[in-house]
């Protein structure tokens, strides 16, 4: 299996009708996240704070990650990150989950989508309102964003906790 054979990418069909309001949620927050090897503008990351987005997320984003095999989805933890000119995240991994998402909430310049490490750097074809699906402990980051345009993504990890053994088919 190749390491892009695992990472999977959907558009979100309802992002036009979200996309305002989640960016009208996000100006809430001005928290800037500056720690050794990341530069991101604003984030709820690491934040105690009441999520105000976290329904358009569970009603709309989260139906998008479910696999019929399992029988319950667990969401670990959700955040959001904006990342303005000259923003980065570094190399990193997401631990104690199966599955981590990065949804596009905007994304001018597809130079700044997310990348990934796998004995080689790879990097996705994403635009806007889409959806990336991975494993966890795939290595990956926010590239620098050289854009003058803000880049706003929303990321959890989900974790599925039983098998469906139904819905396993095998030919």
């Amino acid at each position: 299996m190749k390491a892009n054979d695992m990472i999977e990418i959907q558009s979100v069909k309802e992002h036009k009708e979200i996309k305002d309001e989640l960016l009208r949620m996000f100006s809430k927050v001005k928290v800037p996240r500056i720690v050794e090897g990341d530069n991101i503008s604003n984030s709820d990351y690491g934040v105690d704070i009441q999520r105000e987005y976290l329904s358009l997320v569970t009603s709309i984003i989260l139906p998008y990650t479910f696999k019929k095999q399992y029988r319950a989805q667990i969401v670990n933890a959700i955040w959001f990150q904006q990342y303005e000119k000259n923003d980065f995240h570094h190399w990193h991994i997401h631990g104690n989950s199966h599955f981590s998402h990065i949804y596009f909430v905007e994304l001018p310049d597809k130079n700044s989508a997310t990348e990934f490490y796998k004995d080689k750097l790879i990097k996705i074809n994403v635009k806007e309102g889409d959806l990336v699906t991975f494993p966890s402990y795939m290595i990956h980051r926010a590239p620098k964003n050289k854009s003058k345009k803000r880049k706003s993504i929303i990321s959890f990890n989900t974790t599925f906790d039983e098998v469906f053994t139904k819905n396993i088919k095998i030919d």
